[in-house]
């Protein structure tokens, strides 16, 4: 189920964010109130067609007024300040009698109402050249999102929905007293730290105006921020190895769960177990002074990072296999819930304990190995 929740939570994340910025680089016509003035090389039609008198009413009032119909809002522009212009897909405007000159054309075409009413009605189609890096969509006014991202109506609810599974999802039922990784933990890991991973991949998105613009133009800022957010992947691995992690203690050995399935440890087979201190690699310490030195800010992280240490139980079994468990975190905090039962188990079975602290250097990959 961890597996399956992460999939889901993050997969309906990522659709989500695909579909706010799913660009359509089609067809689309706006329709503006225009007067004889504006008349030069364009075709001025009459035309009593009703749709067009509601059309025009309806710009009055938002011209004049400020006020709009709800069913016409839509139409309008997603500036700050739209200006007095409709948006419609092509089929929208398909009744109308010269259509086909207006889109075989791409040009703009004038109405007549009468009584001094004109509209005019353009023909345009999203290109590549419409945005610019830095900028997004740079034309004016900006069309209505149901023209220029048809899919983002879709992107708000795709990301609730992904909340309300995550929680719908049953959690791994444990025994009493089950040794475990309390929920906080990796529902940090899933609410906080992977949420930064996917804010770079929907950056250079946000930037470019749209997912296509991202891997074209915007390609040289779009590599190295989807590098920085592939990291996201092992803060996903970590929350499902956490969520999947737990030991059950039995009377004749020990039974360590993982996402991968689990394994029994009797006692008997036991060779030794001992406290361990995780610390940072030599070398990762070593460049972290040296990138101190460029910029002295970094000190402080350089210092932070080799007092730190992580704090295990290692259990040595007599066919050589290592057993690390992670008991505290880097900041002393207890990270799995219970083990001090898991110790006081150990010694009621008389299982040798070796009365010294091992060190190990590493990033902790040998926590994942059971």
């Amino acid at each position: 189920m961890a597996i399956l929740r992460r999939v889901i939570f993050n997969g309906f994340i990522l659709i989500s964010i695909l579909f706010f910025f799913y660009t359509s680089f089609n067809e689309y016509l706006t329709i503006e109130i225009s007067s004889c003035k504006d008349l030069k090389e364009g075709i001025l039609l009459k035309s009593d067609e009703e749709k067009l008198e509601e059309i025009y009413n309806n710009l009055i009032n938002y011209k004049n007024y400020g006020k709009i119909e709800k069913i016409w809002k839509k139409k309008i522009s997603s500036d700050k300040y739209p200006p007095p212009i409709f948006f419609f897909k092509p089929e929208e405007l398909s009744f109308l009698k010269n259509f086909d000159y207006l889109k075989e054309n791409q040009g703009e075409l004038f109405f007549d109402l009468g009584n001094g009413k004109i509209l005019k009605a353009t023909f345009l189609k999203v290109s590549m050249d419409d945005f610019a890096f830095g900028s997004g969509f740079t034309g004016y006014p900006d069309p209505p999102n149901y023209i220029l991202y048809p899919l983002r109506k879709f992107s708000f609810p795709l990301f609730l929905l992904a909340f309300l599974l995550y929680f719908l999802i049953p959690f791994k039922k444990s025994l009493e007293d089950s040794v475990k990784y309390p929920k906080y933990r990796f529902f940090l890991l899933d609410f906080l730290i992977v949420p930064i991973f996917f804010f770079f991949f929907a950056l250079p998105l946000f930037i470019t105006g749209g997912l296509k613009q991202a891997i074209s133009f915007g390609l040289p800022l779009t590599i190295p921020l989807w590098l920085i957010s592939s990291f996201g992947f092992f803060i996903i691995f970590l929350a499902i190895w956490q969520e999947s992690y737990g030991i059950d203690l039995k009377e004749d050995g020990i039974i360590v769960y993982n996402f991968k399935g689990k394994n029994f440890y009797p006692f008997n087979e036991i060779d030794f177990y001992q406290e361990v201190n995780l610390k940072p690699p030599k070398g990762l310490v070593f460049f972290s002074f040296i990138f101190s030195f460029v910029d002295k800010r970094n000190l402080g992280k350089a210092l932070l990072l080799i007092s730190s240490k992580a704090n295990a139980i290692y259990i040595k079994m007599k066919n050589e296999k290592e057993i690390y468990i992670f008991i505290a975190d880097q900041m002393g905090n207890k990270a799995l819930k219970g083990f001090e039962k898991l110790m006081e188990f150990l010694k009621e079975k008389s299982v040798k304990f070796k009365n010294e602290v091992k060190e190990i250097r590493s990033f902790g990959f040998e926590f994942f190995r059971n």
